[in-house]
């Protein structure tokens, strides 16, 4: 019985560090119009990018647990997610509406191009660290794809 919940009391301190497991690798594709752009992490966690040239640039970060936050989080029950890269200050990622938002996911996609990692963090989710190796071949210079943030979104598009 003692070795029994020895094992159940390490286990539960593993949980939340498995949430910080980096996996990977980044990948691209393209379907029904939406360029997408992902990384998967552990359990069922992914930050997801999706953009199409005649809407608002949509993001979805999903924790290890399942839980998602999107953009229309942002727009809708003002909850958010941010992406630290590298260590650095956390930035605004899933607004994409409002001229802040958008030259903060513009910045964020640039450190994305270039970091290693990126901790990923929303109001009421599990952080997650996924790997930025690959990304860099992956993702665009923001200026060159899909995604449409701020003033560049089509009118009626958001």
């Amino acid at each position: 019985m003692k070795i029994l919940m020895t094992g159940l009391f390490c286990c539960a301190l593993a949980a939340p560090l498995m949430a910080q497991a980096e996996t990977g690798p980044w990948a691209s594709g393209w379907g029904q119009g939406t360029t997408e752009y992902s990384v998967r992490g552990q359990g069922q966690s992914q930050l997801y990018i999706g953009c199409d040239p005649y809407k608002a640039m949509f993001v979805m970060f999903t924790d290890a647990a399942g839980l998602s936050l999107t953009n229309y989080d942002a727009q809708t029950q003002t909850r958010s997610f941010y992406v630290s890269v590298d260590g650095s200050d956390p930035i605004l990622f899933n607004d994409v509406l409002s001229r802040v938002g958008a030259d903060s996911v513009r910045f964020a996609w640039d450190k994305l191009r270039k970091g290693k990692t990126v901790v990923v963090s929303g109001e009421g989710m599990q952080t997650t660290r996924f790997t930025l190796k690959g990304a860099g071949q992956v993702l665009p210079a923001f200026s060159q794809s899909d995604c449409k943030v701020g003033a560049a979104i089509p009118a009626g598009e958001n």
